[in-house]
């Protein structure tokens, strides 16, 4: 219902919904967010992420604002799923929770699949992809989501997504390099101001820490 540039861009509304809530439900986190250090860099971060999104120059027709304000809503729901997790690192184990959101997710979305999907298709494809499927699921999902909760326990939900902001250079990089994909001079620059940007969260860390 929207096109990728948009749906990437909005997708990154999290750096914003996250300390806003950040800064009502916890106290510990009204000091970061009111950081001039961690507004400038998340500032940063924002823009260079627009860029390196739009100079890959994708197409901005299809448009449909349906498309958007779904995203929107969810993304919202996502900030709130992250607040919940921030209160919930403090008293359990990251590795526990991450087990649990796992098995509830296979609870209610099984039932969905057999109903409306065609499950049978995991059998059809071959080894190389069913070991992709496998490895990729683990990677982003046990180890990246884990490592989110660990830095959400130890810096904060603020700081810990606008890190996240630096997915799309990673993506880039990671395309030229497995991929042969070409980055533009647009996307390179675009992600200096990431990276200038996540530096300056770094430093808002380290003064928490210290604090």
């Amino acid at each position: 219902m929207t096109n990728a540039t948009s749906s990437a861009l909005i997708a990154k509304l999290n750096a914003i919904f996250v300390p806003i809530l950040s800064f009502v439900f916890f106290s510990d986190e009204r000091q970061v967010v009111k950081n001039k250090k961690f507004l400038l860099g998340t500032f940063l971060a924002l823009v260079g992420v627009v860029g390196v999104i739009l100079a890959e120059k994708q197409s901005l027709s299809n448009y449909d604002n349906r498309g958007a304000i779904l995203l929107v809503f969810s993304m919202l729901w996502v900030a709130v799923y992250v607040i919940k997790i921030k209160s919930l690192v403090q008293k359990i184990h990251p590795l526990v929770i991450i087990a649990c959101v796992s098995l509830l997710g296979c609870f209610i979305f099984l039932p969905l699949v057999l109903m409306f999907g065609n499950i049978h298709k995991i059998l059809e494809v071959n080894f190389n992809t069913a070991f992709l499927l496998l490895v990729g699921s683990a990677v982003s999902l046990g180890a990246g989501d884990s490592l989110y909760y660990y830095s959400i326990r130890h810096l904060g939900a603020s700081i810990s997504t606008s890190f996240l902001l630096i997915t799309p250079l990673i993506t880039g990089v990671l395309g030229f390099l497995a991929l042969g994909e070409r980055l533009t001079v647009g996307q390179m620059l675009s992600g200096v101001i990431i990276i200038l940007g996540c530096l300056f969260t770094i430093r808002v860390s380290g003064m928490k820490n210290e604090d």
